[in-house]
């Protein structure tokens, strides 16, 4: 039970950092082709691994 929770929580937070850094990268960009295609492209799936992070973390957290 005590490791489902150390995931868990483990879980909440890389997806949290996920969501800063694709934030961090939209304010930052430089105006390359290279730039937008990470903010095009990349933050889509990074957010949506993230929520997928982020309910199994909080999932693990209650349940675990």
């Amino acid at each position: 039970m005590g490791k489902a929770k150390t995931f868990g929580g483990a879980g909440v937070i890389v997806g949290a950092a996920i969501i800063v850094a694709v934030w961090l990268s939209r304010i930052y960009g430089t105006g390359s082709f290279l730039d937008w295609i990470i903010q095009t492209y990349i933050p889509v799936v990074l957010i949506t691994i993230a929520l997928i992070a982020i309910v199994i973390g909080i999932l693990l957290l209650i349940y675990g």
